[in-house]
């Protein structure tokens, strides 16, 4: 319609249809903290197309994060938050980075290209939060979005919004059963990726600076300008190697007094097989070293059920304990 193209502010036509799709999704949704997050993300941006302004700006991610933060201050320590904001921040410094460089490529293979790079950064950009928070990496992430994103966007969510529009007539599971032929897929990548050798790594949990410091180089790194920026490689490596110093504590107690985990020869022992297994699994984690609860207390360093005497440091630590929790009570 060159009439309209000409003469109508289409672009931002459009961008009320998208935010009242939005808001229309928001409610369907149930208003979830991830939905609404990505929701404010999204409205952001069409407030800066009409208000004439570029949407993808590191200004809009900023106006973004202190929305969410003052709706809802608690979400700063959560995970997702953390990771969903460092993947922004870090696609939009890339891609604007990006923007000013000479093309290269042919025009056809720019898809791929944006496929690719944004794969790869939003992994990049995420992986030190998964592993502070989940205590691993994933080796063949990567691989694993390259194939599954692109089927993701280009059949899946088509076909969901097919079933809607066909579901008065009756006729929704045409969409859905395009959708079952495209997820089969997305399932068997991941768990394709995931039945690989070696296909994650597990870290011990970082003290607390740890993140604040790779938060804090990579915003450098970003934000800066000038030589002084490549100042947040250092900070950078200074949160790597206190990592890698990274220490646990030698005696575990469970909170029932029934479960103890005793810190030995780079492994952590338990006293029984069962019981207290939420304790369990989240000691094991933390350590980086997820095995089951019976496979720790089958090893020879601590006792199982009386059969062998604690070691005389543990005792000592398990008095100290017990008398804290006995003044505690008193």
């Amino acid at each position: 319609m060159p009439y309209a193209a000409l003469y109508w502010p289409t672009k931002k036509i459009a961008t009320v249809g998208g935010f009242a799709v939005g808001v229309c999704y928001l409610a369907l949704s149930g208003g979830n903290v991830a939905t609404e997050r990505a929701f404010i993300m999204v409205a952001v941006m069409f407030g800066a197309i009409l208000l004439g302004r570029r949407a993808l700006t590191l200004r809009a991610v900023a106006v973004a994060a202190l929305i969410v933060l003052v709706l809802r201050p608690e979400a700063l320590t959560g995970p997702g938050f953390q990771m969903s904001f460092a993947a922004t921040t870090a696609l939009v410094a890339v891609f604007s980075a990006l923007r000013d460089m000479p093309r290269i490529l042919p025009k056809w293979s720019s898809p791929i290209v944006v496929v690719v790079v944004s794969s790869a950064v939003a992994g990049f950009a995420t992986a030190p939060f998964a592993a502070v928070h989940f205590n691993q990496i994933s080796h063949y992430g990567l691989i694993a979005n390259l194939l599954a994103v692109p089927m993701m966007g280009t059949v899946v969510m088509p076909a969901a919004v097919l079933a809607v529009c066909l579901a008065p007539f009756d006729l929704a599971w045409i969409g859905f059963w395009i959708m079952e032929q495209r997820l089969t897929w997305i399932l068997f990548v991941a768990q394709s990726a995931a039945s690989q050798p070696r296909a994650v790594s597990h870290v011990v949990t970082p003290a607390p600076v740890v993140l604040a410091l790779l938060a804090l180089g990579g915003l450098l790194i970003i934000l800066w300008r000038g030589q002084a920026r490549w100042s947040g490689l250092a900070i950078l490596v200074a949160a790597l190697w206190i990592w890698s110093n990274t220490t646990r504590p030698d005696v575990l107690v469970a909170d029932s007094g029934g479960l103890i985990g005793v810190w030995n020869e780079q492994v952590r022992d338990v006293n029984k097989p069962r019981g207290d297994g939420f304790a369990a699994r989240a000691w094991f984690e933390n350590d980086g070293q997820p095995v089951d609860q019976s496979v720790a207390a089958a090893r020879a360093g601590l006792s199982v059920q009386g059969k062998q005497a604690l070691p005389r440091w543990v005792k000592y630590e398990l008095s100290i304990w017990l008398e804290k929790q006995h003044s505690a009570v008193s």
